[in-house]
């Protein structure tokens, strides 16, 4: 699931002129790696609200403060980790680059689909479930 993910987020990112020097590589792990983290915080959440407990939250206040800097780079990072070596190391990425030019039009279509109902449902859902599963 995750390489369809991969594959649509650096093809999009690679059309954006404004990224260069790898820029568009980067920010393709980056994206992933806080989708990936949006979704496993919301199952975390919908499961708390349902077995009526809470786990303790992290101590990240604003932006300004250092503290909330480390917790999330250590919340990130595995997640950062996992994308790049699962998907974005070099060798990795040429196969799947060349599986994906190999594919059909109408697959490439559905997958661009998939991509698109899988950003949507991630980043507007997640809001959701904090408005709906309040505890």
């Amino acid at each position: 699931m995750l390489k369809e993910i991969s594959y649509w987020t650096y093809f999009f990112l690679l059309k954006r002129k404004y990224l260069k020097d790898g820029g568009h590589k980067s920010d393709s792990v980056m994206f992933i790696s806080v989708c990936l983290f949006f979704n496993i915080a919301s199952i975390i959440y919908v499961i708390e609200y349902y077995a009526n407990f809470k786990l303790p939250r992290l101590p990240i206040t604003t932006k300004w403060e250092l503290t909330s800097w480390i917790y999330a780079a250590i919340v990130l990072v595995p997640f950062v980790v996992f994308v790049y070596k699962r998907y974005f190391k070099q060798d990795k990425l040429q196969v799947l680059l060349e599986e994906y030019s190999k594919k059909s039009k109408t697959r490439l279509m559905i997958g661009r689909f998939f991509f698109f109902i899988y950003c949507i449902f991630t980043w507007i859902g997640s809001y959701v479930i904090l408005a709906y599963f309040q505890h």
